[in-house]
């Protein structure tokens, strides 16, 4: 990486909306550059740190941490906006590899709360 870079556009993260627009940028013909801050690993390691991790109800295990770009832990407070039930809280978090967390869906489709379609009021 020592040579010079240039784009029309730079997008930072290769998640599901990175990769989206880069794509759509890039068939209206800008130059794209995608800054991703995590590693590129393959199907094939991450299928075996799954296979080898004693946490399986950890979604996170198989994905390898990298010192200069770590995995933010989120605990989201409540604050009444998404409220959780039931024995097993979900707590949302986020990958930091190429791809992001396109690599798993973690289930999270949130229906529309009424205060969703008030934000510009709000």
């Amino acid at each position: 990486m020592n040579e010079p870079l240039s784009a029309d556009v730079v997008v930072i993260g290769s998640g599901i909306v990175g990769a989206l627009v880069a794509q759509r940028l890039a068939l209206q013909g800008a130059s794209v550059l995608i800054l991703e801050s995590g590693p590129r690993v393959g199907r094939d390691r991450l299928v075996a740190n799954f296979r080898n991790s004693p946490r399986k109800s950890d979604f996170m295990s198989p994905y390898p941490f990298s010192a200069w770009s770590p995995h933010p832990v989120y605990q989201p407070m409540d604050n009444d906006y998404l409220v959780q039930a039931g024995p097993y809280p979900y707590k949302a978090e986020y990958i930091r590899i190429v791809g992001g967390t396109t690599w798993h869906w973690a289930a999270q489709a949130w229906r529309v709360l009424p205060n969703d379609l008030r934000i510009h009021s709000l």
